[in-house]
């Protein structure tokens, strides 16, 4: 063999390894894209289950929470509305009217107790909880206001302005409560719960 032609076998060899060695490259540069992609998507996979793990124990919270919730929830309603058709069912004196309201305000109060004994508000719950205490102190202070009027025996100095402005903002943070609830729960896809209460 010539010396030009074993120049040209060793250029060519030398050309081969070179495209080997770039396919090589190239070949485990993709190789390498394919496993860091399999590697995201496991990743992502992984973070996706535990975002369903948590949301699923999220939502068992919130469930287990409400068993706890509702039956004191209803509790006062029913206080509530017996009350009310005692209020109305028949002509009623200021003594009455200050017994019903002890009574209304002893229903709230009894309901805030019960209510801040249940442990651990699931954190989805937490802005539902806040509305619901609010209203209750919104509610007690409008029944304490009606009580303290009653019992005043100056009944010139009704505030009915003040009184009705109470009222309106006690009935806006019940609404809240009740919306903030329905929110979580179509959130964690639990509504079928709040639509077995009603």
């Amino acid at each position: 063999m010539s010396k030009l032609n074993k120049e040209k076998l060793a250029a060519l060899i030398l050309v081969i390894i070179i495209i080997a060695l770039v396919i090589y490259n190239v070949f485990s540069m993709e190789m390498q894209k394919i496993e860091n992609r399999r590697e995201l998507e496991e990743e992502a996979r992984r973070e996706i289950e535990m975002l369903e793990e948590i949301k699923s124990e999220e939502a068992r919270e919130i469930a287990e929470y409400y068993q706890k919730f509702r039956p004191l929830k209803d509790e006062f309603i029913e206080k509530t509305v017996e009350l009310s058709e005692e209020l109305d069912s028949e002509f009623i004196n200021v003594g009455q009217l200050k017994e019903l309201a002890s009574k209304r305000r002893d229903a709230v109060t009894g309901y805030r107790e019960k209510l801040l004994l249940i442990e651990n508000i699931p954190a989805p719950l937490e802005t539902f909880y806040n509305y619901e205490l609010e209203f209750i102190d919104s509610d007690i202070e409008t029944i304490n206001l009606v009580l303290s009027y009653y019992e005043s025996g100056n009944y010139s100095t009704f505030d009915e302005p003040k009184i009705e402005k109470l009222y309106l903002d006690t009935e806006a943070l019940f609404i809240e409560a009740e919306k903030e609830m329905k929110r979580v729960f179509e959130n964690y896809g639990l509504v079928y719960i709040l639509e077995g209460a009603e």
